[in-house]
This record gives structure tokens, C-alpha cells and sequence, in this order.
């Protein structure tokens, strides 16, 4: 009995939260949270602005990341020294924010590349619905645990289908 409360709270307390949205955002905010959430498998009692915040922390270590192998392989290829390494640096940072500030984009950079320097590059897009395997140590979930995430999906197939009705109600 108490397992179902549990699972009718959840329901609730899911709705609530699809209601909120809906009425800040309208529906295609929801759509969008639905899809955000669907595909990060974030849980809904993570907010958004703390997502957008692990976000920038993983931007800005892949940048410094980068930074390093690059620079070291500068010194170790190459021969630079602090003087130019710090120089390449300051330009890459440059190039960066040009791209974060939409000045100049991606595919104008590749097009530059492949003019000036007869070099062809390409970004490698993750643009296929991968199913996930679940690795051996997550196999062992409790079963309670995995009857939940079936049915947060189920719920969020159910609203995004009953957002799209409506959306062809209203017009």
C-alpha cells in the first residue's frame, strides 16, 4: 500500500511541476524541459539554472584540458617556450569567445581552413538515437528502482502526447 502512495505522490508532485512550467513557459517551454529531461535522464528536482551550471563547469574544463595538450604538445613537438606558448594561448582564448559570441561560426572556420590551407576538418555530430546499455554493476538495480524510471518515461511520453493534442485543439 505504501509503495503506492509513494507512486501517486511521485505522479503528483510530477504534475505540479509540468503545471509550473507550463504556466512560465507556456507548452512549448514544457516540451522542451520534457525533451531536456528525457534526453540527460536528469531528474526533475534538479533545476535548471544548476544544470546550466554543471554545463559551464564542463565547458570550461574541456577548454582548459585542451589548452594543456595543446600547449604541451607545442613545447614538446615544436620547441615553444613560455613566450609563445602564452601567446597561442591568448589567441586561442580569442578564437573562443569569438565563437561563444557568435561572431564567427564553425563551419565558416572549417571553410577558412580548407581555402587557406587545403586541410579538411569536421566536427563528428552525435546525431543518432543510441540506445544506452545499462553496464553490469547498473544491472543490479532494485527492481522498485527500475519500475520508476519506466514509468517517469512513460509519464513524460504521456505528457508530451497530451501537449501535442492540444496543441492540435487549439489550432
Amino acid at each position: 500500500m505504501a509503495r503506492i502512495d509513494k507512486l501517486e505522490r511521485a505522479r503528483q508532485e510530477g504534475m505540479s511541476y509540468a503545471l509550473e512550467v507550463a504556466k512560465k513557459k507556456g507548452i512549448e517551454g514544457l516540451e522542451e524541459e520534457l525533451r531536456m529531461r528525457g534526453i540527460t535522464g536528469i531528474p526533475i528536482g534538479v533545476s535548471r539554472s544548476a544544470v546550466d551550471k554543471v554545463i559551464e563547469n564542463i565547458k570550461n574544463q574541456t577548454l582548459d584540458t585542451v589548452n594543456i595538450l595543446t600547449a604541451m604538445t607545442l613545447h614538446d613537438e615544436f620547441g615553444f617556450g613560455a613566450a609563445r606558448i602564452e601567446r597561442f594561448r591568448k589567441r586561442f582564448d580569442f578564437k573562443t569567445e569569438c565563437l561563444m559570441e557568435d561572431y564567427v561560426t564553425w563551419l565558416e572556420m572549417i571553410d577558412a581552413l580548407k581555402k587557406e590551407t587545403g586541410l579538411e576538418y569536421a566536427i563528428r555530430m552525435n546525431d543518432k538515437d543510441v540506445k544506452h546499455k545499462e553496464p553490469a554493476r547498473k544491472q543490479a538495480v532494485p527492481y522498485a528502482s527500475r519500475q520508476h524510471r519506466r514509468n517517469t518515461e512513460r509519464s513524460a511520453k504521456r505528457i508530451a502526447r497530451k501537449a501535442k493534442k492540444l496543441d492540435t485543439l487549439r489550432g
